[in-house]
Formats: C-alpha cells, structure tokens, sequence
C-alpha cells in the first residue's frame, strides 16, 4: 500500500490518476515553492519542509501563477474554515484510498488509487463556506495545516493563507459546482 502523502505534496496530482505529470511534484519558480493538482493549488517560501521532494519548473507548468495569485488576493473577505462533519469513507476503497485486494490485476500487486476517491478515501461532499462550495477533499486537507484562512468568492477561485511563524503558504482552490449550477452551466443534457 502507498504511504499517505503529506506536505507540499498532498497538493500534488497523483501519478496513476493524473496525466499531467508536471503536477506529480512540488517545482520551485520564481524563488516560490508550489504544488497543484489542477483543483487547488499552493504556494510555499522555500524552506526546508516545503523544499523537500521539490523538481525544477516544467515547460509545461502554468505561466500566469502571478496573475491567479494577484486577482484572487485583490480584495480577500477572511474566514476561518468551517467545522468539518465526520470522516465519511468511501464505499468502494472503505477509506483507504486505494483499490480494495480484490480488484486488484494480480494478487501481488501493489495497488493502485481508487478511481472513485481518487485516493482521498472519502465520499464527496460539498462543504458551503458563504457563497462558495468547495469539496471536502480540499477542506479537510487544509483543515490538517495551522492557521487556515480562506476567503469564499462565488463561483471564482478562492484564496486561502496557511500556518504561521516560519511557513506561511497561500493558496487558491477551486469552487465545487452544486448539480443544479451544472446544468444551468452545461445544460441539462451533459449533466445527466
């Protein structure tokens, strides 16, 4: 089984699920340690802890980090992240994040992370903070650093800030779309 990721690269995309394997790996720009998973993205000073596992920027890692980062940090309205309801395990994995034996190829394979989850071991849920949902994966994950702030901005990127003394991080996580904003987005026919 794989270790749980922690860190900068909790906020990685994971190499069996994610196609872009320029997000596989925290990379440092611009003197700016970051790591995304194309949902959310953070960016850390470069000190040790966010410097470890860390690759030189890919050709094909965003260029408008800068321009994100500027709008969404404009004009911040600061919460605090909302109580969490309980961990709810995902039903095909049971909250471990990777394919239940069973499934597996063959008996002696590793694992791989579940399709379902996409290797966060729970069921999806979207959390309000607002005006804004955003899905529990994203919630819990920085519900489990210090200090977080975030600031709901509609159906927009939202900006939050983590930790304290020596790290201080700041981020930007996408909205969670309710079923309804879907169709009204799409149309009724692509959400169905």
């Amino acid at each position: 089984m794989q270790a749980p990721r922690t860190g900068m690269e909790a906020f990685c995309g994971r190499a069996d699920t994610e196609a872009r394997s320029w997000m596989h790996k925290p990379w440092i720009q611009d003197g700016r340690v970051y790591a995304t998973n194309g949902h959310i993205i953070i960016e850390a000073p470069m000190v040790p802890d966010a410097l470890l596992g860390a690759v030189e920027k890919s050709p094909r890692s965003p260029n408008n980090i800068a321009k994100m980062f500027d709008e969404a940090f404009a004009a911040p309205v600061w919460r605090k992240l909302p109580k969490l309801p309980a961990f709810d395990p995902c039903p095909q994995c049971n909250g471990t994040g990777m394919i239940p034996a069973e499934w597996r190829w063959s008996p002696g394979e590793d694992g791989c992370t579940c399709d379902r989850c996409e290797g966060y071991g729970e069921t999806y849920k979207r959390i309000e903070v607002g005006n804004t949902g955003i899905c529990i994966r994203y919630m819990r994950l920085l519900s489990s650093f210090p200090d977080v702030l975030i600031s709901p901005n509609g159906m927009k990127q939202c900006a939050f800030t983590i930790g304290s003394g020596d790290f201080k991080g700041r981020g930007l996580v996408m909205p969670m779309r309710t079923l309804d904003q879907v169709r009204e987005k799409y149309g009724a026919a692509r959400a169905s």
